[in-house]
């Protein structure tokens, strides 16, 4: 379906690889300007072909048309840095690249002049330096802005934040070697100039067809599109102010936040424009650019009939799971009063709309629950220093965390000596319950090199009991702030905190309920199989019994 966001990315992904095809070429003139020219030729057949030049022609208007109607339909100038810089580079680039495009792509093709990089060269390094420098300052916006795009678009993807730093060293790389290219190829041609003075008139034979008004034209009718450009954004702003007068004149709605604030807004606003335009901490990873679903809200109530969500949006809730009366605030624009909750966490960053967006709203889900705490820990605090204490538990943290992460877990939270984990959030139950089986094996092993490497600081080897349950529990995001977070409630988590617990009176290392041990799919060597009674439960469980290998995990 060609919405106006596909539109928008596919005509930008268009224009970036045409600069990245013109960073790259800069960047061969660290081969040499004959590797340049050469290569810039080739490229130049390629993009002077009809259907080429229609797409990067088409690109553009749209890419412009669309930039104008986001100007347009904005409420507020005031954004994060990043989406100001994307703006304002966005807007300066075609004022900046005007001269390149009449030159090239005008009088080149009207009087025939093939410009090639021996041409632009010989010309910037001599009397054109200024406009040189005017080229290189657009090729980098466009490049900024490009690389901007780009980022906003794929940070919500699963695997962004595993080649974020590949991507960053590319957007990096490209056009310092390009830079470079241009610098290197610049001083061979002064070189040249310098040594062979027929070489500089061979370079710019191309223009010995063009009168010298004909040359000037190129800078005149330069002149007037960047100014008819500037006219065309002053005329975008003119009628986005009228846009927002007459919506003022419109009549209002009142927006009531569930156990929050009602604030009147004006109609044709939408839910997110309410709350940043009256400091209502609100989410929106995207910018309100329909992505992410981060905005997102449940409508409780509405005095009058909703706008249906469209396709974009209907897309975006779909990915998501939402339930019934869940929109998008940056797309939901009421025309009566409406109450609203809101669903996620205001400090949410880009992996709430990544494939885990859906869990931090709630929902259910088979996972295997891990408890473990340390035995004897609060006699030794008795014991030791405060700093000697804190030493400790950093570093039982750091190995317990490492040993969860490392076997496909998520470290729920830490209490004290003690740690919850969760597996199977971001798998099949199966392997959530490997996984923490995996887990607990890793986390004896370093427990006992923790005693090893503090065997002379402490009266006796610290011991590990931890329990192990599995089934269905409720996983989302619940708290506050900045201390909120992923988790999961249920019954479940209970019996695993019991399980952990009867490590105790079992004298063992490891209890597993026989649900774990039937997900994993293996066997339980050595293992004592028991049935206990867990408080909350009509029914008894099952479990199996690792006990301790020996005084040291």
């Amino acid at each position: 379906m060609w919405t106006l966001r596909r539109v928008r990315l596919i005509s930008g992904l268009v224009l970036f690889s045409y600069v990245t095809l013109h960073l790259g070429n800069l960047s061969l003139g660290l081969a040499g300007i004959e590797a340049m020219s050469a290569m810039g030729d080739a490229v130049g057949r390629v993009i002077s072909a009809p259907p080429v030049l229609a797409l990067l022609y088409g690109s553009l208007a749209a890419h412009v048309a669309l930039a104008f109607h986001s100007l347009y339909r904005r409420r507020r100038l005031v954004m994060p840095l990043t989406e100001a810089a994307q703006l304002v580079m966005g807007l300066a680039i075609p004022v900046l690249l005007a001269l390149h495009v009449v030159a090239i792509r005008g009088f080149g093709e009207l009087y025939d002049v093939n410009y090639n990089y021996r041409l632009l060269q010989a010309y910037f390094w001599t009397d054109g330096r200024t406009t040189a420098l005017q080229q290189l300052v657009g090729l980098g916006a466009a490049w900024l802005h490009g690389c901007l795009g780009v980022y906003f678009w794929l940070r919500l993807k699963p695997w962004f934040d595993s080649w974020r730093g590949v991507l960053a060293a590319g957007a990096v790389a490209l056009p310092v070697a390009g830079l470079a290219g241009f610098v290197s190829s610049g001083r061979e041609v002064l070189l040249r100039i310098a040594t062979d003075p027929d070489w500089f008139g061979q370079a710019l034979a191309p223009l010995s067809g063009l009168s010298q008004a004909q040359l000037a034209g190129i800078n005149t009718v330069s002149m007037q599109v960047a100014i008819g450009y500037g006219v065309a954004v002053l005329a975008v702003l003119a009628a986005r102010a009228i846009r927002l007068r007459v919506e003022r004149r419109a009549g209002q709605f009142l927006v009531r936040y569930t156990g929050g604030r009602s604030i009147r807004a004006n109609k044709g606003a939408s839910i997110l424009d309410v709350s940043r335009d009256h400091g209502v901490p609100h989410a929106a990873v995207c910018g309100g650019r329909g992505r992410c679903s981060t905005c997102r809200v449940q409508v409780v109530a509405a005095d009058g009939a909703l706008s249906p969500p469209d396709a974009e949006e209907q897309a975006v809730l779909a990915r998501v799971k939402a339930g019934p009366g869940v929109r998008l605030a940056c797309q939901l624009r009421p025309q009566a009063d409406v109450n609203v909750t809101l669903l996620v966490t205001p400090s949410a960053g880009p992996g709430l709309a990544r494939r885990a967006a859906d869990l931090r709203a709630g929902e259910e889900r088979v996972i295997s629950i891990l408890f473990a705490d340390l035995r004897g820990f609060t006699s030794l605090t008795e014991e030791k220093l405060p700093y000697d204490v804190v030493f400790l538990l950093n570093r039982y943290a750091r190995e317990m965390g490492a040993a969860i992460e490392a076997a496909g877990g998520r470290v729920d939270k830490f209490m004290g000596d003690g740690v919850m984990a969760l597996f199977g959030v971001d798998s099949t139950p199966e392997v959530g319950a490997r996984a923490a089986i995996e887990a607990a094996e890793e986390m004896q092993a370093r427990m006992a090199r923790i005693n090893g490497d503090m065997q002379a600081d402490l009266p006796a080897p610290l011991r590990l009991g931890i329990g192990i349950h599995a089934g269905r529990v409720i996983v989302g995001e619940i708290g506050h702030g900045r201390s909120s977070g992923l988790t999961a409630v249920g019954d479940v988590v209970n019996t695993a905190s019991r399980l952990e617990a009867a490590t105790k009176q079992y004298g063992a290392r490891l209890i597993v309920s026989q649900d774990v041990i039937d997900l994993a799919g293996i066997a339980a060597d050595g293992a004592e199989l028991h049935q206990i009674d867990v408080r909350g439960r009509a029914q008894p469980v099952q479990i199996l019994v690792f006990p301790r290998k020996d005084d040291t995990g």
